[in-house]
């Protein structure tokens, strides 16, 4: 299909006195491939049944690594039964959807490309935003080198990305092709000259105010990358006056505001943004940090707890409202919900630093 394969392999094995061997190995992936369309149907479903039952009885995620590798290769198993589909039927884009989807799911980027490549070829009248779909993927891959230190691999991905997005503006000549170009050019830190004129080539093609606002907000990322402070508040509050709901706004105007140290203004801006996204939990670490440098841990405590009845068993909250009680002098209430935490997640970066600082000062 694409020339290149992923391997579903089962084993049957014979134990023998110097022990396991492989009797037989069978290529499942390409076994599937002579299913008729009801079988392959009837298995995607049956996959599909259990993993929704999954996540109905873990809502917040899988809750061990069991439960969590069984997600995995119910969607690895599925996915090769899209294949076989897509085989089938190599002009319903419905199961390259399905298949690109499901690949990005559980993180496997470089299968999700092989999807949306194949798509922007067979598929000409949708070729242009397929090719930014594509490129923003391959973005995403090359920042997953990025973080791991493999530059040469992230340049790859950084320059595929680019010719896709390139070629995507020379089909379709949009604002959310130029405004990608100009994400991509500002992560590469020496072309912020490039993604500026990107960003007002965007400009003069907007034509709602969504649109208006998020390049406002992009130039205000941008004017953050030269350490422009002032300039970015104003690009921020310029896109919150565009468009008041303009997802996040109000927490980069905080932000800004807190490293202008104008504290008053960025604790009514980060309230602000908490009334906007009361789910989302930026806002309230930031006001708790203010707080807590004023030494106002009433205030810290109560914004915590607020976070808390709007995002139930948040280990990140739990650990913010244990510093809070360590900072407090309450050591035991600092350990009833650092455990609580614990049990939430224990490999959270921020539950495993509150639970270093507060052994340290138990040992004291």
């Amino acid at each position: 299909m694409t020339g290149r394969h992923w391997f579903w392999t089962s084993y049957t094995l014979v134990r023998e006195e110097e022990g396991w061997r492989i009797r037989q190995m069978t290529d499942e992936g390409a076994r599937a491939q002579g299913l008729s369309t009801v079988e392959l149907q009837e298995r995607i479903n049956g996959h599909n049944e259990r993993i929704n039952e999954i996540l109905q009885q873990n809502p917040r995620g899988p809750a061990n690594s069991e439960v969590s590798e069984e997600v995995i290769w119910r969607i690895i198993h599925t996915i090769h039964y899209d294949d076989a589909l897509i085989a089938h039927f190599p002009l319903d884009r419905t199961y390259y959807g399905d298949a690109y989807t499901r690949s990005i799911g559980i993180g496997a980027l470089e299968r999700a490309m092989v999807y949306l490549e194949k798509l922007a070829r067979n598929f000409a009248e949708q070729r242009g935003s397929l090719l930014r779909q594509l490129a923003i993927t391959q973005e995403s891959l090359g920042e997953y080198y990025r973080e791991r230190g493999m530059t040469a691999r992230d340049g790859q991905f950084a320059a595929l990305a680019e010719a896709s997005i390139r070629e995507s503006l020379a089909l379709q000549n949009d604002v959310a092709g130029h405004a990608v170009l100009a994400e991509l050019l500002m992560r590469q830190g020496e072309r912020l000259d490039e993604a500026e004129s990107e960003l007002q080539l965007a400009k003069e093609l907007a034509v709602t105010r969504e649109e208006e606002a998020m390049i406002e907000s992009d130039l205000g990322n941008l004017a953050v990358d030269r350490e422009e402070l002032e300039e970015a508040l104003r690009h921020y509050q310029r896109a919150a006056e565009i468009a008041p709901n303009f997802e996040g706004i109000w927490f980069k105007i905080g932000f800004i505001q807190r490293n202008l140290k104008r504290y008053e203004e960025a604790k009514a801006t980060y309230l602000h943004a908490i009334e906007q996204e009361p789910k989302d939990i930026a806002a309230y670490s930031e006001l708790c940090a203010i707080y807590m440098n004023e030494r106002e841990m009433g205030k810290a405590r109560e914004i915590v707890e607020r976070g808390l009845r709007n995002i139930p068993g948040s280990p990140r909250l739990l650990a913010l409202l244990s510093s809070i009680y360590m900072e407090s002098g309450d050591l035991r209430r600092a350990q009833s919900k650092l455990t609580e935490a614990e049990q939430i997640d224990p490999n959270n970066e921020i539950v495993q630093s509150m639970r270093e600082e507060l052994n340290r000062r138990l040992k004291r």
